[in-house]
């Protein structure tokens, strides 16, 4: 293993240009900024562990190199040379084992731990990534590779990437763009928001607790969850889904069809009602049950599945 701010040679890594710089003021900060390079010719995967800070990783116009930097912040009410001297022991690790290029972050004093540090990673296209952060946001985009990302208190940004996607938030918003030709798309969230949009993937399922929960683009497989929060599906035109279910236990659920769309729709609502007035449907729907099944377009193609317990849906054609 090697110590990032001194790391020179070796392990598929060549010496880069080390900058440091540190600021005191009213607020008692000190920061410091050390940058790497290294080699990426034997690496396939990226892997970063921050128990704090934030992590961005994006795609360079080298497909030789990965640069690493790391924003060291750490605030206190000591004088500046003391938080100078603390900030030495919250330290950036970075080591080469197989294929895989690791980032960690490790503090060994009680006082580092209070302090952050921010990577900002530029990779090669191919690369695969797993990204980890206990308080901090992540950000990626542009990898072709599959991408895992798991925050606890923070957020989760991925845009523009191709590969499989799995990404978890305990308490923040989850925000998704840009995916495309993603075999598999999994996000969780149990008290922020997801928010898909700009999506072409073959397999979507995304769950939250009591954040809202919406979609909007394609997919051949999807499923929408969540408990309190609301769900909506809007649905591309061109979209070749098979499988649709949008479901929330007190939230509502609405969804959204391009009117070429062709299959059946099937609602389920406890107590909630069903409103299909826009799609130009006027039957009485069972009110004991408040089940409804709609085709569409004469049916048999896709199945679309609207459920609530507590909540109102809602279904419409785009115009």
């Amino acid at each position: 293993m090697l110590l990032f701010t001194s790391l020179v040679v070796g392990a598929g890594c060549r010496s880069s240009h080390l900058s440091v710089r540190a600021s005191f003021d009213d607020n008692h900060e000190v920061r410091e900024t050390t940058r790497k390079q290294f080699k990426a010719g034997r690496v396939n995967t990226l892997e970063v562990s921050s128990n704090t800070g934030d992590i961005t990783v994006s795609v360079g116009d080298s497909q030789e190199e990965i640069t690493v930097k790391a924003e060291k912040t750490l605030s206190g009410n000591g004088s500046e040379s003391s938080l100078r001297e603390t900030i030495k022991h919250l330290k950036a690790f970075a080591y080469l084992k197989d294929s895989t290029l690791f980032v960690e972050t490790k503090s060994d004093t009680e006082a580092a731990i209070k302090g952050s540090i921010h990577y900002t990673i530029i990779v090669p296209r191919r690369l695969s990534a797993v990204l980890k952060s206990s308080s901090g946001d992540i950000e990626a985009s542009g990898l072709a590779g599959s991408v895992s990302a798991t925050t606890s208190t923070g957020g989760a940004t991925l845009s523009q990437l191709s590969g499989s996607v799995s990404v978890e938030s305990a308490s923040g918003d989850i925000k998704l763009k840009q995916l495309a030709g993603c075999p598999i798309v999994k996000a969780s969230s149990k008290s922020g928001s997801i928010n898909a949009e700009e999506i072409a993937v073959t397999n979507y399922e995304a769950e939250g607790v009591s954040g809202d929960n919406e979609f909007d683009g394609k997919a051949s497989d999807l499923k929408l969850k969540s408990v309190t929060g609301e769900v909506k599906l809007t649905l591309s035109p061109g979209s070749a889904v098979k499988e649709a279910n949008a479901e929330s236990v007190s939230g509502s659920v609405s969804a959204s069809f391009p009117k070429e769309t062709k299959g059946t729709l099937f609602f389920s609502t406890v107590t909630g009602e069903v409103d299909t007035s826009d799609m130009g449907d006027r039957r009485e729907q069972d009110r004991e049950k408040h089940e409804l099944t709609l085709p569409l377009n004469g049916g048999g193609g896709a199945n679309i599945r609207l459920k609530a317990i507590s909540g109102d849906l809602k279904a419409e054609l785009q115009k």
